[in-house]
Parts: C-alpha cells; sequence; structure tokens
C-alpha cells in the first residue's frame, strides 16, 4: 500500500516537535478523512444530548456532563459505537489540557475530610482482585481525586498515574451509575425540606432585572476569545515548564496549578474571564464526558471488576453519613449541607440544578465563585 511522506509538528507526552518527517499509509489516511467525522459526530450528538437534557428535571439533577458520559456508555454497551477508537486518545490528549484552565478561572480550595475517610474505609473493604494492586490504587485514588474536585480531577490524576484508558472507563463507569443512585438518595432526603420564600422572590427579581438588560447574559466575542488564548497560553507555559524540567508526565498538574497561581494573583481579571472560559469548558466537556462514556462498558465492569461498584459505593455512603453527621453536630442548615454534597460528588451544575428545582436558596449565592479544588487534590493522591 502506498505512503503519503509528510511533515507535521507533532506532540507527545508534552513535547512539542517541529519539522518531524514521518509517512502515513493510505489505511491511516481514511481513517483521518472517513472515520474521525463520524466519530466526532457520534459523540456530537451524545453532548449536545446532554447539554439539552439540562432543561429537563432529570438532567437538571444529573448534569449535562454526567447525561452526556450516560449516554455514551449505553451507545458503546449495546454496540452503536465503538468503545475503542484512536480519535478517543486524540480527544483526550489536546482537548482536555485546554478545558482545565477554563475550569480554573475562579479557583478556590475545599474542605475534602468525608471523601478522604470514605476512600481509607472503602480501600480497605473492598479488595479488586480482578486488577493488580498497582492499578487498582492508582483508580481509587483518582476515584477521590474524582470526588474531591470533580470529573477533570480523576483524568488528570489517572493520567499522572499512566492509568490505561480502558481502566479509567471502568471507574468512570462505576462512578456515574453510583451516582445516579447518590442523587436519587439525596432528592429523597430532601423532599421534605420546604423551599425557601427568599429564593423565589430574588429569582423573580433577578428575571425583573434581566428582562431590562437582554444583552445581560450575552457572552462577548471578545471575552471568549481571550478566556481562549489565555488557556492557550497556560498550556503552553505547563508545556515549557514539564520540558525544561524533564518531567512531561507532570504536564497537566503543571498547567492546574499554573492556572490556579494566576486565578489567585489576579482574580479580578479572571473572574472577568470566567463566564466565557465556562462557557467553553461547557461544550469541550460535554463532547469529551460521551467520549469517556464510550470508552466505558457496563458489561466490562460487571465482568472485569465488580468490586469498582461496591468501591464507589462506599466511598459515597461514607462521604454523605460525614457530611449529615456533622452537620447535625454543629447544627448546619439541612438544604446548604445537601447542595454542599451535591457540589462536592456532582459538581456545581448539579448543585445549581437541584437548588433551582427545589427553589433553595437565592440565585445570587448559588452563582458565587465555586471552588475548583484540583491542585490540592493531585498532590494528596
Amino acid at each position: 500500500m502506498g505512503h503519503l511522506d509528510c511533515s507535521f509538528r507533532l506532540r507527545r507526552s508534552g513535547y512539542l516537535v517541529s519539522g518531524v518527517p514521518f509517512s502515513i499509509s493510505l489505511e491511516e489516511s481514511v481513517f483521518v478523512l472517513v472515520f474521525w467525522p463520524l466519530a466526532i459526530s457520534c459523540l456530537g450528538k451524545s453532548s449536545k444530548a446532554g447539554l439539552w437534557s439540562e432543561g429537563t428535571k432529570i438532567g437538571s439533577v444529573l448534569g449535562g456532563a454526567s447525561v452526556s458520559t450516560l449516554l455514551g456508555l449505553a451507545a458503546s454497551s449495546v454496540g452503536i459505537i465503538s468503545c475503542e477508537s484512536p480519535a478517543y486518545s486524540i480527544l483526550l490528549e489536546f482537548l482536555f489540557p485546554l478545558t482545565i484552565p477554563l475550569l480554573l478561572f475562579r479557583a478556590d480550595f475545599r474542605r475534602v475530610i468525608g471523601t478522604i475517610v470514605g476512600t481509607v474505609l472503602a480501600y480497605r473493604m473492598v479488595p479488586m482482585q480482578g486488577l493488580s494492586q498497582d492499578i487498582s490504587s492508582s483508580i481509587l485514588a483518582a476515584l477521590a481525586a474524582g470526588q474531591m474536585g470533580g470529573a477533570v480531577n480523576y483524568f488528570v490524576t489517572m493520567d499522572v498515574l499512566h492509568v490505561p484508558l480502558s481502566v479509567l472507563a471502568l471507574g468512570l463507569a462505576a462512578r456515574n451509575v453510583i451516582g445516579a443512585v447518590y442523587f436519587a438518595s439525596l432528592f429523597a432526603l430532601a423532599s421534605k425540606l420546604p423551599p425557601d420564600h427568599e429564593s423565589s422572590t430574588s429569582t423573580n427579581g433577578a428575571a425583573v432585572e434581566g428582562g431590562s438588560d437582554e444583552s445581560g447574559d450575552k457572552l462577548s466575542v471578545l471575552q471568549t476569545a481571550t478566556a481562549l488564548v489565555v488557556s492557550f497560553a497556560i498550556c503552553k507555559a505547563g508545556s515549557y515548564i514539564t520540558e525544561f524540567l524533564h518531567i512531561p508526565a507532570l504536564i497537566l498538574p503543571t498547567i492546574t496549578v499554573t492556572a490556579v497561581i494566576l486565578a489567585t494573583a489576579f482574580p479580578t481579571q479572571f473572574n472577568h474571564l470566567a463566564p466565557s472560559g465556562e462557557a467553553l469548558a461547557v461544550i469541550l466537556m460535554q463532547v469529551f464526558s460521551a467520549m469517556v462514556g464510550a470508552r466505558g462498558n457496563i458489561w466490562k465492569v460487571i465482568n472485569t471488576e465488580p468490586g469498582i461498584l461496591m468501591f464507589v459505593l462506599v466511598q459515597i455512603a461514607c462521604h454523605l453519613a460525614v457530611i449529615l453527621g456533622l452537620g447535625k453536630l454543629f447544627r448546619f442548615d439541612q438544604k446548604l449541607l445537601l447542595i454542599a454534597s451535591n457540589a462536592n460528588v456532582g459538581g456545581h451544575t448539579t448543585a445549581y440544578g437541584m437548588a433551582a428545582a427545589k427553589e433553595w436558596i437565592p440565585t445570587s449565592l448559588l452563582l458565587s465563585p465555586h471552588p475548583r479544588c484540583l491542585s490540592l487534590t493531585s498532590a494528596e493522591t
């Protein structure tokens, strides 16, 4: 079969190498020209459905990213799309690092005692006999990081620990299945708590104010472009730092720490870019979540290592027990505790969806800067 001589800028393990000649077969050319658009189209459908679902009751509870992941997981489990594709690895290598700074423009830290306790107990209680000691320890550390800082933290930890993408998908599949049960339990606990009168009043007031200025909800093109350029610059800086220190495997934590330091040093400027950055990150994370779901297969989780499901169950149960127990001991508002727990497990979007569905807390409080504990939890794990 014929070959085409090409020269590209290659990126691998954090390094950029200019003008490296290589040959590409015609089969690979067909893959790039035909399969890539099909794969991205399938992922795009799942991610679009995830975004659409946020306007529904179930979607507001689970969050668009979780819905995209579950749809991708379901599609790969029944054989609609393949769970193995080079396109997935390329998305992980190029799109994901760009998303990290966009999510960290309003960086902050959060206490993670309940999750740490749950992780240690689950590690002792649920042995994973189907996986090696190194792999099982890595996936448990990543699951703990994911509970503390969200899905982004999960992927960063997996990348640092060099966990295969197939194993990454196993852990995420278990996390999403147990997460669905957790959200249902959380709403059951919240069913007897009444809505806040202040919430509906402030929401209506905000709607009236928003009606007078229609452009208030629109994102500036300049602001969006600036957020994207800043994210690219942070990724480039992270690449240079890891290349200089000869630690290419730590490029994602380096990007994370760089973004957190800059956001902490220049809070006004980065808070101004945060709405646009988060909007871009939502789109990228929807595609990425659909890809990760497609990499998973629920039957593979059950057949390979059902202990992962039990681990996540124990981890989240301990988290909920600790946060509710300490909250009752110190007489915290149960509504705030449930929202905080939801934000810890599902992220700020699911927490906002739950609060809005239950008519809790003024919208202005929910829209205040939300924590992103990536750097702290990456160091801990």
